[in-house]
């Protein structure tokens, strides 16, 4: 599930927050690292790693989140094809998407459709609430929603750290047998 939604959101991203992943990876890994470090005189050694994986994916992610939510506030936008009818918003982000990839396009079209469909009812369903705060709280729900393609796309990172970690201990433990 994660991953379709990874692929499903990652078309979206602006380029500032792929700027940020770079740092937030190198976050990761100190995370990573520092959390395997505290935990490797309690737990045993076998599940050091898991464990700092596991405690990773949980502290990363709340910070990926907080980060996503504030550049989709700061630098988020309304998409130019929102309409008066919801009929007129759905052509109008299903024209504007397309690839050459027949899988890719189909994906891109379905997830500009139903991304236009929420953008129309919160737009419309807003605009009849009075109250700012429970405008505010609809907002920030639809935003944290969308997360999830970020917490699989955090989880992805940890895992790979996780595994390089495994690979390059192997490597470490073999050379130091072989000498």
């Amino acid at each position: 599930m994660m991953s379709l939604s990874i692929i499903y959101g990652v078309i979206d991203y602006p380029l500032i927050f792929w700027s940020y992943l770079l740092f937030h990876i190198i976050f990761v890994i100190l995370i990573f690292r520092y959390i395997k470090h505290l935990l490797r005189n309690i737990i045993k050694t076998k599940y050091v790693k898991i464990f700092a994986r596991e405690w990773t994916i949980n502290i990363s992610s709340l910070v990926l989140i907080l980060v996503s939510t504030y550049f989709t506030i700061y630098y988020g936008y309304i998409p130019d094809y929102l309409s008066e009818s919801l009929l007129d918003t759905i052509s109008n982000a299903s024209s504007s998407m397309q690839s050459n990839c027949t899988i890719t396009s189909y994906v891109i079209k379905a997830k500009i459709e139903i991304d236009s469909t929420f953008w129309w009812l919160l737009n419309k369903g807003t605009e009849q609430l009075d109250d700012h705060r429970v405008k505010i709280a609809i907002w920030i729900g639809f935003i944290l929603i969308n997360s999830l393609a970020i917490l699989g796309l955090n989880r992805f990172m940890v895992q790979v750290i996780y595994m390089l970690d495994k690979i390059f201990n192997n490597e470490k433990n073999v050379l130091i047998k072989n000498v």
